[in-house]
C-alpha cells in the first residue's frame, strides 16, 4: 500500500503470483481525464486536490417581473436570506432526502473515482455482507455523523463531465437516484446502489461536494465484510476552501446602501486594497502565470459583486483554466426600485472613470509578479469605462496587458471610432460629439470645432497601447443597451443641474459651454480637467454603446456576438441576458466561457 495504489497478493498455484490493483483518484491536474496509478492525479498531503466549499445559494426564482410584466424563470446564485445556514450544502443536511435542487448547483461539484476492478475478482460485490465505507482522516469536523464531504452517484456511465457541459445530462444528474445524497446513515458508508452494479469499465464513478466548513482532510475508502475491513483504498487528500480564497479581490470601495449617496466615502479609495487571495501560492508554470482580471459593471450590490466574481472563477476553473483570477471592485451605486434615477447611473459612471487609475496600478502590480504578457482584462457593462480609461492612461507606449475583452460595454462606441453609425437622439438638444472628436493640445476652446477639424476620438489608437488585443463581446438586442435604458440616459443629458448653453458670441459664432447648474453657481466645465464629469453628466453619445454594435474600428480587431455562444432560450432581449454569462447554469454557459478562454489566448481549455 502506498500513496498511489493498493495491491492484493494471492497465490493460485505454487510459485504463481497475481497482483490486483484498486485505487481512488480525482482529476488533480485538471486535464479532463482521471488516471489511476499515475503521478499526474495522485494526491498527497503536500499536494492535495483543492476545491471550494458549497456554501453559496443556487436556486431557481422568478426574474424580470417588473421589466416584462410577466415572470420569467432562471437559476441564479442568490443572496443569503438566513446566512450562514441558507446555503446549498446546509439545505441538503436539513432535508429528509438530501438532493441536488438545481442544475446550477452542479458547478459546485467535482468527480472522484474508485477503481474496483481488481477487488471485484476476489469479492462478491453483490453480497449483502459487503459494505463500502469511508472515513475522514484528521482533522475531522466537530460532528463525525455530519461529514463535510458528501457523495453522489454519477449519472454518466463513463463518469464524464457532461453533467457540467450538457443541459440534458445536468437535468438527469439531479433526478433521483443520482441526485440523492449517497449516505448510509448507519455509518459513514455508501449505499450499495452506488457500487454493486459497476459500469462496463469496473469503476465506481462519484461526484462530491464540500460542505460549508473549509478544511483539509483525506478520504479513505474501505470494503468491510462481516464487520471486518477487507481492504482499504489509498487516501484521497482534499483541501476545501472558501471560493473567495481561491482568487484575488482588489477593492477601491463599495456603496453601503441603495440609492445615490454623494459622501466622499463613495469615491474610489486612493489605492486598491487586496481583500482575498493573500495566501495563494506563487505561480510556477507558464499556465499558472496567466492572469485574468474581472471588472464588474453598474448597479451591483456588494454581495452581487462577489457572486459574479465567484461564478466567473468557477466556470473558468471547470474549463481547465489553471492561471490566477482576480476581481476588481469599484464603488458603483445600486438601486432597489423598479426605475432608478438618472443620477444613480451618472454618479456611478463618474466613479468608474475615477477608478481607472487605481485599476492601472493593480495591473502594474500583478504584471510584476505574473509577467507583462500574461495579464488579461475582462470587463462587463460600465466596467468598460474603468478598463478603457485605464488602458488610455497607459498610453501608446504599451501596457502590461495581453488581451482586453469588452463585454456588453456601456460606453459610447464613438470613443473608439467616430465612424460607427450615428443614432438619432429623441430628446436631447444638439451637442458637440466630444467622444468622437476630442480635445487636443492646441485645439480650439470651442468643442464643435473639434469635429470640423477632424480631431481624433477620445480613445483613438494614438492614445491607447498598441500591444493589446481588443475584443468586443456584443449583443445587438441587449436589454440594457437599447430602448429606454442606456440610449434614453444619453438622450436626457445634460442631466439634472447640468447645462450645455451659450455664453455670448466670439468670432461670429455662439460660444457654447458645458456648465454645472445653478446649484453650482453656473460653473464652466473645461477640457481636459473636467472631462470625467462632462462624460458622466453632460455630454450625450451620438452613437450606440460599444456593447450593442457588432463592428467597430479603432483598436478593436475582433467582435463576437454573444448570442452565438450563450444559450438564450429564444429571449435575447430579456433583462437577465445583459449579464447572462454570470447567470443561469454552467451547462448553458459552457460554450461562452470556452470561447472566452480562446479569446483571452490562455492555454487551450477543455472541449
Amino acid at each position: 500500500n502506498n500513496d498511489n495504489k493498493t495491491e492484493f497478493l494471492t497465490t493460485h498455484q505454487p510459485k504463481r503470483v497475481v497482483f490486483l490493483t484498486i485505487s481512488a483518484a480525482v482529476d488533480l491536474n485538471r486535464d479532463g481525464v482521471i488516471e489511476f496509478n499515475s503521478t499526474a492525479d495522485a494526491t498527497t498531503a503536500a499536494t492535495p486536490y483543492v476545491f471550494w466549499a458549497n456554501d453559496d445559494c443556487d436556486d431557481g426564482h422568478s426574474v424580470d417581473q417588473t421589466v416584462t410584466g410577466s415572470a420569467d424563470w432562471e437559476e441564479d446564485d442568490l443572496e443569503y436570506t438566513d446566512a450562514p445556514s441558507d446555503n446549498d450544502h446546509r439545505d441538503k443536511l436539513d432535508c429528509w432526502t438530501p438532493t441536488i435542487s438545481s442544475r446550477r448547483d452542479l458547478e459546485d461539484f467535482s468527480r472522484l473515482w474508485l477503481d474496483l476492478r481488481g477487488v471485484s475478482k476476489l469479492l462478491n460485490l453483490s453480497s449483502a455482507q459487503l459494505q463500502l465505507k469511508y472515513r475522514l482522516v484528521q482533522p475531522l469536523p466537530a460532528n463525525p455523523a455530519v461529514p463535510y464531504i458528501t457523495f453522489y452517484q454519477a449519472v454518466e456511465s463513463d463518469g464524464g463531465t457532461k453533467f457540467l457541459t450538457d443541459n440534458d445530462t445536468g437535468f438527469r444528474q439531479i433526478q433521483e437516484p443520482h441526485g440523492q445524497w449517497l449516505l448510509d446513515f448507519s455509518g459513514l458508508g455508501l449505499p450499495s446502489r452506488a457500487w454493486q452494479s459497476l459500469p462496463a469499465d469496473g469503476i465506481c464513478h462519484l461526484l462530491f461536494e464540500g460542505g460549508e466548513t473549509p478544511g483539509s482532510t483525506a478520504i479513505v475508502f474501505s470494503l468491510v465484510q462481516g464487520g471486518q475491513t477487507v481492504v482499504e483504498l489509498p487516501p484521497v487528500y482534499l483541501d476545501i476552501k472558501r471560493v473567495t480564497d481561491m482568487y484575488e479581490t482588489w477593492s477601491v470601495g463599495d456603496a453601503a446602501a441603495a440609492g445615490v449617496n454623494e459622501i466622499p466615502d463613495n469615491w474610489p479609495a486612493v489605492s486598491a486594497t487586496q481583500t482575498t487571495g493573500q495566501n495563494l501560492p506563487a505561480p510556477e508554470t507558464n499556465a499558472e502565470k496567466d492572469y485574468i482580471l474581472f471588472v464588474h459593471g453598474w448597479n451591483m450590490e456588494p454581495w452581487e459583486k462577489t457572486a459574479y466574481a465567484d461564478t466567473m472563477f468557477k466556470r473558468l476553473w471547470h474549463q481547465g483554466y489553471k492561471g490566477r483570477f482576480g476581481a476588481f471592485r469599484w464603488p458603483t451605486f445600486w438601486f432597489t426600485t423598479p426605475i432608478p434615477s438618472l443620477d444613480n447611473f451618472n454618479a456611478s459612471e463618474l466613479r468608474a472613470w475615477n477608478s481607472a487609475s487605481r485599476l492601472k496600478a493593480v495591473v502594474e502590480n500583478r504584471a510584476a509578479v505574473f509577467g507583462s504578457n500574461k495579464i488579461c482584462l475582462y470587463a462587463h457593462s460600465m466596467g468598460n469605462v474603468v478598463c478603457g480609461e485605464a488602458l488610455r492612461q497607459f498610453g501608446p507606449s504599451g501596457a502590461p496587458v495581453s488581451t482586453y475583452i469588452a463585454a456588453q460595454a456601456a460606453i459610447s462606441s464613438h470613443v473608439y471610432d467616430p465612424t460607427t453609425t450615428p443614432r438619432k437622439p429623441a430628446y436631447s438638444m444638439e451637442m458637440p460629439n466630444v467622444y468622437g472628436y476630442y480635445w487636443q493640445q492646441g485645439a480650439s476652446d470651442w468643442p464643435p470645432q473639434w469635429e470640423i477639424d477632424a480631431r481624433p476620438s477620445y480613445m483613438d489608437p494614438q492614445y491607447l497601447p498598441g500591444n493589446v488585443t481588443y475584443i468586443n463581446h456584443y449583443n445587438f438586442d441587449d436589454y440594457a443597451l437599447n430602448g429606454d435604458r442606456w440610449p434614453l440616459n444619453q438622450d436626457l443629458k445634460p442631466g439634472l443641474d447640468y447645462h450645455y448653453t451659450y455664453q455670448g458670441f466670439a468670432g461670429g459664432y455662439t460660444d457654447y459651454r458645458f456648465l454645472r447648474g445653478p446649484r453650482y453657481s453656473q460653473t464652466i466645465l473645461n477640457f481636459p480637467a473636467d472631462r470625467y464629469e462632462i462624460f458622466s453628466y453632460a455630454a450625450d453619445s451620438a452613437a450606440d454603446a460599444l456593447g450593442k454594435i457588432g463592428t467597430t474600428g479603432g483598436r478593436f480587431s475582433k467582435s463576437v456576438d454573444v448570442i452565438g455562444t450563450l444559450v438564450y432560450d429564444g429571449k435575447p432581449k430579456a433583462h437577465k441576458y445583459h449579464s447572462g454569462q454570470f447567470r443561469s447554469t454552467i451547462q448553458k454557459r459552457w460554450a461562452y466561457w470556452n470561447a472566452t478562454l480562446y479569446d483571452l489566448d490562455t492555454l487551450t481549455p477543455l472541449k
